[in-house]
Formats: structure tokens, C-alpha cells, sequence
């Protein structure tokens, strides 16, 4: 890891209980039918094998090791350890856990049985939680279990390039890092470093709490996380020595990469990117997902520092609250949106910018997406930063300053948004008032909206949400100096 990691240090609850129910209800249909191989391959790269090697079933909630040596019982304690010396011998004495299909190898499994359904399995592991430096799936049977770490330890640490971890259909909660040295401040559910491939779907992350960043922390070149039909909800990253704290949700540095695809990350809390925190990175992709009600100092649903390339498509970013920068805070970072919703961000003082700042030679392009409802303003560009954007982008109320964030946008038009709000598919969303100047407005339409509703081909929504207008809508004509007139039905 980077020297520079030194430099780390009530009305939400029910909402967040929703969002945990939402997820049990992904769960309990992606049970009725087999998850698709094609999926897993696509969540790690090429580098998975789809094949493969021993099965190891976990049938208790008991935390022991080396507790039954006839057989019969099987802890997740025990299973890891197999896993990690290839045997279910440890030391020479049994494990008790059995292991089926073929030889232990780098793609091997542990799932729990039935009787484990709705269940919590305990832990009082070592600090480092549950160590893993070779491949491994957890739960493919897509159980629905819950590891809580018990207060005491993080609940993964995955090492070492080429390592793939799937963690399918869990609850991890319970996460804590408060002691030690820099790492161990770090990820108080999941770390991976060191070119790990770490892939969470249809999961839930939630009540962790880690001394300087994040409940997920994935850092290195050629580290890559997938996070996919999840909720990473409620998590905390404290100051827990010199320094900032950074990320409530998900860390993101040094080189690694990062997809948040159909996810819920809400009502955590981080000293900069509450939500996400992206420093250094090599890349992030936020397709489908909501980022909502974090808390920050500094950027609190999404915040980039030295991150090439972030990609935010037909997504949310609604109801963040920071003291600077409620919604998104960009330096020395280059940002794509399409199709996407920024509303509702707010700080708690005037002069500052609730929707997002663009500092420090960072770039967005723009493109039919709705920026509105932020305090104070919406956006703020210096003069060294770059904003463009497409006609059919609406920005509500953009700053004053003589460097603003117009652009070729539609300013000072309310898109008239409902609130965020349960509009079917995985993750909520806003959806459009009558006569919104959204409607019918956008171009270059994506095939579906952000539930996987579809879109029309041409004159879809401006915005996350597709949806006809039931009061009329607007249409786009362009003119012939290369901008657009806008008439309503």
C-alpha cells in the first residue's frame, strides 16, 4: 500500500430497514432460479475459472475449531480453515467438516445448509476477521445468512493478485477497525488489497464501523471490486487517529477499480465521501444504483480525488448532506453522467454548494440528466475545471459566479420532481411531476431507465426515471445554430 494511506485517519432508520427488505425480497427471487454462470464470470474477469474444486457445508452457527472430531458438525471458523490448508485436517485433527466434488483447488466453495436459513452465524475472529489468500465463493445456494463480526474484528481480509472472492446472498454487519497500524483502520467489513478480485451480489453491508475508511476498502493496482444487487447501508468510518477519515461506504485507491451496478448505498457517514470515496483510482463504473442520505464533511454521496475515469449512468444521487459539497465533489477527477438524477443534496450553510463542486483541473461531461433541488446551489466550477453539457440537461440552479456550470444546459427550470420513492425495479427513484420539462427531452436514449424499465428510442426522458407524462409533455426541436427550442404538448 501507499505511504499516503498515513494520511487516513431516527428518520433514516426506517428508510434503511426498507431498503434491507428490499434486498430479502431480491434474495428470495433469485432463489426461485439458478444465478447464471455468465453473471459470476462477467462480476471477476476472465481470470475465474468456471469450474470448481471442493465444497465445504457449514450446518451450524457455533464459532469453534477443532470441536468435533468424529464429524457431524461443521463451523464457518472451520470451514475457512480448511479451505486455507487445502484439507479438513488442521494440524493433523480433524475439522469435522466434509468436503465434496473434487480436490481442493483455486476456485473452491463453502455454502451453508439448510437449516441455516434466516441464521446468524457469530464470530470472534482475530482482528483480520476471516483471512483469505486464494480463491473462493461463498454461498452460491444463495442462503440467506448473516456473519456478524461481533464487534471485535473486520469481517474479510482478502490478499494477493489473482485471489477472487464471491460473496453471494449475506449479511455482514458487526465490523469494526479501530486499532493498529494504518491497514487495520481500514475496511471493517471487507478490505482486499494487493490485485484481489472481491465480487458482492445481492448482498446486504451494514452497522460496520472502521477508525479512518470505509466498511468495503479495496486498494492496489489490479484490485477490482464488483458490487452488485446490494445494500451498503448505516456504515461509519471514524476518525480513529492522525489525519482525515475517508469513505462511510466504499473505499476505493491506489490503482484499483470499482462497478456498483442495481445497489443501494445509503445512510453512511465518512469525513469526505460519505457514500464513496475514490482517491487514486484506476476506474468506476455506478450504473442503476441509488446513492442517497450519507453524511460528510466533504462530498457526501460521492467524492473523486486523482480518479481518471468515473462513469455515473442512469443512477441517483438524491438527499446527501454534506458541509461542503452535499451531493458530489470532484478533484483532479474526469466524470461522465448520462441519464441520471442529482437532487435534494444539501449543506447546512449559505455560500456553500449542495449539488456538487468541480475543482483542481477535474472534468464532467454531462448528458440528460436532471441536477436540481441542491441549498444554496447546485454546482460550482473553478476556473481550472471543465464542465460541458448537452442541451437536454436540466440544471435548476446553477451558481452565479462568473465561472458557473450553464453550459449548453436548460437552466433555472424546476424538473418538478416527485421524491425518492419505492417506483419498482431493485432501487428507488424520482420520478417525474406532470408537465416536467424532463419529459420526451432527452436524446441518444439508453435501452432501459435505471429500474430496467425500457426506454423509447428516441424522445425518452431526461432523467433516471422512463415514464409517460399523464398532464402533457415537451418535445426537443433543434434550431439551426445548433441549439434546441423546447415546446410543450
Amino acid at each position: 500500500m501507499k505511504d499516503s494511506y498515513k494520511s487516513m485517519g431516527g428518520s433514516r432508520l426506517s428508510s434503511l430497514n426498507k431498503l434491507s427488505a428490499r434486498n430479502r425480497d431480491k434474495k428470495s427471487t433469485l432463489r426461485s432460479g439458478a444465478i447464471a454462470l455468465t453473471a459470476v464470470a462477467i462480476a471477476v474477469g476472465s481470470s475465474c475459472p468456471t469450474s470448481h474444486a471442493a465444497t465445504i457445508f457449514v450446518n451450524t452457527t457455533d464459532d469453534e475449531l477443532l470441536s468435533d472430531s468424529v464429524g457431524g458438525s461443521c463451523t464457518l471458523r472451520e470451514a475457512v480453515a480448511a479451505i486455507n490448508s487445502s484439507s479438513t485436517t488442521v494440524n493433523g485433527n480433524a475439522t469435522g467438516c466434509t468436503s465434496s466434488g473434487s480436490a481442493f483447488g483455486t476456485n473452491d466453495r463453502i455454502e451453508f445448509g439448510a437449516g441455516l436459513e434466516g441464521q446468524t452465524i457469530s464470530t470472534l475472529f482475530g482482528p483480520e476477521g476471516i483471512s483469505l489468500s486464494r480463491s473462493l465463493e461463498f454461498n452460491r445456494n444463495n442462503r440467506d445468512v448473516s456473519i456478524n463480526s461481533s464487534g471485535v474484528s473486520r469481517g474479510f481480509s482478502i490478499t494477493g493478485s489473482n485471489t477472487s472472492v464471491i460473496l453471494n446472498s449475506l449479511t455482514l454487519t458487526g465490523g469494526l477497525t479501530l486499532t493498529g497500524g494504518n491497514a487495520q483502520l481500514y475496511g471493517s467489513s471487507i478490505f482486499a488489497n494487493g490485485g484481489a478480485e472481491l465480487t458482492i451480489s445481492n448482498s446486504t453491508i451494514t452497522a460496520n464501523t472502521a477508525g479512518a475508511a470505509a466498511a468495503v476498502f479495496v486498494a492496489g493496482t489490479g484490485s477490482q471490486a464488483r458490487i452488485e444487487n446490494s445494500v451498503i447501508s448505516n456504515n461509519v468510518g471514524q476518525l480513529g487517529g492522525a489525519g482525515a477519515n475517508f469513505g462511510g461506504g466504499i473505499l476505493l485507491d491506489a490503482g484499483a477499480t470499482l462497478e456498483v451496478i442495481n445497489s443501494t448505498i445509503s445512510g453512511n457517514n465518512g469525513g469526505v465521501g460519505g457514500g464513496i470515496f475514490a482517491r487514486d483510482s484506476n476506474g468506476i463504473t455506478v450504473r442503476g444504483t441509488t446513492i442517497s442520505n450519507n453524511i460528510a464533511e466533504q462530498g457526501s454521496g460521492l467524492a473523486a480525488v486523482n480518479s481518471s475515469s468515473v462513469t455515473i449512468e442512469n443512477s441517483t444521487i438524491s438527499g446527501n448532506t454534506a458541509n461542503s459539497s452535499g451531493g458530489l465533489f470532484l478533484n483532479g477527477s474526469n466524470f461522465t453522467i448520462n441519464f441520471s438524477t442529482i437532487a435534494d443534496n444539501s449543506v447546512p450553510a449559505d455560500q456553500n454548494i449542495g449539488g456538487f463542486i468541480l475543482t483542481n483541473n477535474s472534468s464532467i461531461s454531462m448528458q440528460n440528466t436532471i441536477l436540481s433541488g441542491s441549498s444554496f446551489s447546485d454546482c460550482f466550477v473553478t476556473a481550472n475545471s471543465n464542465f460541458i453539457a448537452n442541451p437536454n440537461t436540466i440544471i435548476e440552479n446553477p451558481n452565479n459566479q462568473d465561472v458557473g456550470c450553464s453550459s449548453n444546459a436548460r437552466t433555472r427550470i424546476s424538473p418538478n420532481l416527485l421524491p425518492l420513492a419505492d417506483n419498482g425495479g431493485p432501487t428507488m427513484t424520482h420520478e417525474l411531476g406532470s408537465g416536467s420539462a424532463a419529459f420526451d427531452t432527452g436524446n441518444n436514449c439508453l435501452a432501459t431507465d435505471q429500474r430496467g424499465e425500457p426506454r423509447p428510442a428516441s424522445m425518452c426522458n431526461v432523467g433516471a426515471w422512463e415514464g409517460e407524462d399523464p398532464g402533457g409533455g415537451f418535445f426537443v426541436v433543434p434550431t439551426e445554430n445548433g441549439g434546441s427550442a423546447i415546446f410543450q404538448l
